[in-house]
């Protein structure tokens, strides 16, 4: 009963510490999971000569990159509307069979820096209608939950290699977090280490105040 005993506490003991172990691999893993997807985009564009453009749901695990379409696209497609570029890319429209895909379970998006220089400008300019996202072969709920996603600024690949600068985080719920940093220059993009999340927010406000002097 004694050996039961301690068996039963090392058990009790060990769980908690194992079960975040395994959490945070999923957070590392999903944050590698949009490095890949980075680099992808970007080799997509420098292959096809075409601009890609990669979204992520606002608290939420999903995202996709799809090929950026023109202002001429947007213009004679029977589907473009009046509203702004700013409207159109949190709010998808109605291009159906885009895949998306989601990052591990448990694992979300939570915060998202991008900078918006003289040709992102352009790019949203162009940017008249987000693609819809629809999981390929998913269920009639959970592509009903899919339209109720807020999408997240757009980043966006460029032929030639560059990239929009931008920092996107990603967390699990024991408040552990880390961030993908993309630099436009190289259009490469670096995975940080694990932090808990008011540590990056901080962090974050005291970059802000650098810049701002």
């Amino acid at each position: 009963m004694l050996v039961i005993a301690i068996m039963v506490a090392a058990v009790a003991i060990a769980l908690p510490v194992m079960r975040g172990a395994f959490e945070d691999q999923r957070l590392r893993k999903g944050a590698e999971i949009v490095q890949t997807e980075f680099a992808r985009a970007r080799n997509q564009a420098i292959k096809t000569g075409k601009v890609q453009v990669f979204q992520h749901g606002v608290f939420s695990d999903r995202f996709a990159t799809t090929e950026q379409s023109s202002l001429e696209d947007a213009l004679l497609s029977s589907t473009a509307d009046d509203n702004s570029s700013q409207a159109a890319y949190s709010q998808p429209g109605a291009a159906p069979g885009l895949p998306m895909r989601t990052l591990p379970e448990g694992v979300y998006f939570v915060g998202a820096d991008v900078r918006v220089d003289q040709r992102t400008s352009v790019e949203l300019s162009s940017f008249e209608m987000s693609p819809a996202m629809e999981d390929v072969g998913s269920t009639a709920a959970s592509r009903e939950a899919t339209r109720d996603v807020s999408w997240g600024m757009p980043i966006f690949f460029f032929p030639d290699g560059t990239t929009s600068t931008a920092t996107l985080t990603v967390a699990n719920d024991r408040q552990q977090a880390i961030e993908i940093t993309l630099r436009g220059l190289t259009g490469l993009a670096r995975v940080g280490n694990p932090q808990v999340i008011d540590a990056l927010n901080a962090a974050g406000r005291s970059a802000a105040a650098r810049a701002n002097r």
